[in-house]
């Protein structure tokens, strides 16, 4: 049998010609899948959490006569405004744990400051590691202030005096500073409030990186947080002195806060407008507003006095201000009691990613917006402490106009107060004889009594009020696991206080 190779040699290249041709197909619809999925990935909504460290209501939009605020206003008129937006505890490490995670302080056990040596009991899922892993690039600018770290994996990290990631320059950290006495000063800003536009640029430089991502920041602004600076780096550019403004009405007859300390927050407040300003600006540059989730609030109420490391409105109120991709709810103002620990999900619910945490306690924005869930109720807070020895746990429930704070150790300090020994320890010795000076059961009516002055807690016209909201502080407490409900927990914290007042009394 003789072979005819002439015939075989062209059946083979035809063959090969086949298997060439398919190999090319194959490969170019791998690219087409590849672009597609990147395509895809690109399409997702980004997140920009964006917030701003001791900013209470004081904002023009949210009617404050004095706040030089038009980034805040102007966002606000083109996005989603909440008028009752609240923390669940004036004080930045356990609100931020809030923010998230999702759950209240006494439930992760952030109830203090992170950096001195208070964290949460255990690891939770939060917002870096839900999203992380689901295929976003996380970020932090500025300080996180929640331990322990493990529990929010970032890609990258800047700036935070708390973080150990990409630290400031000195150029960056070197700030001419106006200070509350008005005298000009060049020195290191601690608090890495530096000039504002290198704070989009920081921004910019994270969104800039792995663009095959979506993206989640979280943008810290330190103000307007003490210390306060009337000027940085040419920053606010119009800066307000004592003839513009007056002391807020929620202070107390015989507070020591000073004039000068109310006009540097007050110029805090606007340098932190600012920089929103030149953050929104980078974001229309980059032409990625309109596929990105931005929400911009407070971490609490303002350092002056009843309002930061309080339970009153002061302190637990803040701006909350949103706007969704696509200007969906654009214009629009909502009352409805709504809380930080609504953030997580929301932004889960937005991304159509289904791990809400298992004991998460916030409702979904977009699930309220679109009437799929009833308006909360009511609303709840708590304190336990900021620095260690301000050790005074207080429980609060807001039910319409009637607001009610429980504080569980007032009669302890009362028996247990006693003549300063130290005289040097005089925030210490104040902050102690206001602990003992309040009432177990506070109790206002804000139509009548907005700023918290008038405890009608023993009025007898007021009894089926009080009865009322103990009733639903008894449930929520139990509801969240409150630890101080139970008996062993309060002795733990009664020998704590004791040991403080018997050092330093």
């Amino acid at each position: 049998m003789q072979l005819n190779y002439e015939k075989l040699t062209d059946h083979m290249m035809k063959k090969l010609a086949t298997i060439f041709l398919a190999a090319i197909l194959l490969f170019s619809c791998k690219q087409e899948a590849e672009k597609k999925e990147t395509s895809e990935e690109n399409k997702k909504t980004n997140v920009l959490l964006i917030v701003a460290d001791d900013l209470g209501e004081e904002v023009g939009c949210y009617g404050d006569p004095f706040a030089i605020t038009p980034n805040m206003d102007k966002f606000a008129s083109e996005g989603l405004q909440f008028t009752n937006a609240y923390v669940t505890q004036a004080s930045c490490s356990p609100s931020r744990s809030s923010i998230l995670t999702g759950l209240y302080p006494h439930q992760n056990g952030q109830v203090g400051l992170s950096h001195l040596g208070i964290s949460m009991n255990k690891q939770y899922p939060s917002l870096f590691s839900i999203l992380k892993g689901n295929g976003y690039r996380t970020g932090i600018i500025g300080k996180l202030h929640v331990e322990p770290y493990a529990s929010f994996p970032y890609d990258y990290g800047m700036g935070g005096f708390d973080t150990n990631d990409v630290m400031l320059s000195k150029e960056q950290l070197t700030v001419n500073v106006i200070n509350e006495d008005g005298k000009e000063v060049v020195e290191k800003e601690k608090f890495t409030r530096f000039h504002m536009p290198a704070v989009a640029d920081s921004a910019s430089a994270f969104i800039d990186r792995g663009k095959e991502k979506p993206f989640f920041l979280m943008l810290n602004f330190l103000d307007p947080h003490r210390p306060f600076k009337n000027r940085i780096n040419g920053h606010p550019k119009k800066m307000l002195s004592a003839e513009d403004i007056e002391i807020p009405k929620y202070f107390s007859k015989d507070s020591d806060v000073s004039m000068e300390e109310v006009v540097g927050y007050y110029n805090g407040v606007t340098r932190f407008d600012e920089g929103l300003g030149y953050v929104l600006e980078m974001l229309d540059k980059k032409g990625i507003r309109d596929n990105t989730l931005i929400i911009v609030l407070g971490d609490h109420g303002a350092p002056l006095d009843r309002a930061k490391t309080t339970s009153y409105e002061a302190g637990l109120r803040i701006p909350m201000l949103v706007q969704f991709p696509d200007n969906k709810y654009s214009g629009m103002k909502n009352e409805t009691f709504v809380s930080t620990l609504d953030i997580l999900p929301t932004i889960l619910d937005q991304l159509n990613i289904n791990e809400l945490p298992k004991d998460a306690q916030g409702i979904s924005w977009l699930q309220l917006l679109d009437n799929k869930v009833k308006p909360r109720t009511y609303i709840a807070g708590e304190y336990t402490q900021h620095l260690p020895e301000h050790l005074f746990p207080q429980r609060t429930i807001r039910e319409g106009d009637f607001k009610l704070i429980y504080n569980p150790m007032a009669s302890f300090y009362k028996e247990n107060f006693k003549a300063p020994k130290n005289t040097t320890k005089y925030d210490l010795v104040k902050r102690y004889k206001e602990y003992a000076a309040y009432e177990t059961f506070e109790l206002y009516d804000l139509s009548k009594d907005p700023h918290e002055f008038n405890n009608i807690a023993e009025d007898p016209v007021y009894q089926n009020q009080l009865a009322s909201l103990t009733s639903i502080l008894k449930d929520w407490q139990r509801g969240t696991d409150d630890p101080l409900l139970k008996e062993s927990y309060q002795e733990e914290i009664k020998k704590e206080i004791k040991k403080y007042i018997d050092t330093n009394f």
